[in-house]
């Protein structure tokens, strides 16, 4: 069952905003002079696989903060979170998706597409005009699962993470789905 989220433990944070793991990862190449720039993405295959893992407990209140605007949700499997999808509005008439995580047995069983489909009608009851992802051009799958949701990549950030991150490989990307 997917309702509005209204509370979040840093126990929630901790078993559900855990990490993944690919064996793939799109390439970002990118290329600037004074008569044009490029980016270029290509999805390659990697030799071992490459593990984000994230501690993300301290972010709990302010996760808290954002559930008072009425675009975050859960999914339930009785009184136990599976799923959520933390979101805030934004000054230009979008929802930012900051986090969509379902917990690994019950991925691939529609969560996630419930879970963007009751932010999209929240963000559509707002009047807002798009609903943005962000993810790392080495989480394969949440391309692929955004992309099969409508979201188009739209954005790349080469430092968003860190300076170094189109060095270390993973960039951050943006995806969006108009709504009017």
């Amino acid at each position: 069952m997917i309702e509005p989220l209204r509370d979040l433990t840093s126990e929630d944070v901790r078993r559900l905003i855990a990490g993944y793991s690919s064996m793939q990862r799109y390439d970002v190449r990118w290329d600037e002079s004074p008569e044009r720039t490029s980016f270029e993405l290509e999805l390659i295959e990697l030799g071992e696989p490459f593990v984000r893992r994230w501690k993300h407990e301290h972010m709990t209140d302010w996760y808290r903060s954002l559930l008072v605007e009425e675009l975050s949700f859960g999914a339930l499997d009785g009184d136990r979170l599976i799923g959520l999808a933390i979101t805030e509005s934004r000054w230009n008439d979008e929802a930012m998706v900051w986090e969509l995580h379902v917990e690994e047995r019950w991925r691939g069983k529609g969560v996630g597409k419930q879970l963007l489909a009751a932010v999209e009608a929240a963000a559509r009851t707002k009047d807002l005009r798009a609903v943005v992802l962000e993810t790392q051009t080495t989480n394969v799958a949440a391309i692929g699962f955004y992309r099969a949701c409508g979201y188009a990549l739209q954005g790349i950030d080469l430092s968003f993470y860190e300076n170094d991150d189109l060095a270390r490989g993973e960039v951050a990307v943006f995806m969006k789905k108009a709504l009017r």
